[in-house]
């Protein structure tokens, strides 16, 4: 018989998801700013 798995209430869940993540970077602040503004992002990368 194959050792048993630890069940899922033992594994630590993540408590940020990476879509809140890359909210913090440049760039995202950068394509709300060209977005309200009607304007192309001007992107760095960051």
């Amino acid at each position: 018989m194959p050792p048993r798995v630890s069940s899922d209430r033992t594994t630590p869940k993540p408590k940020v998801s990476s879509g809140a993540l890359l909210m913090n970077g440049e760039d995202y602040a950068e394509f709300h700013a060209a977005f309200t503004e009607k304007r192309a992002p001007e992107w760095q990368g960051r």
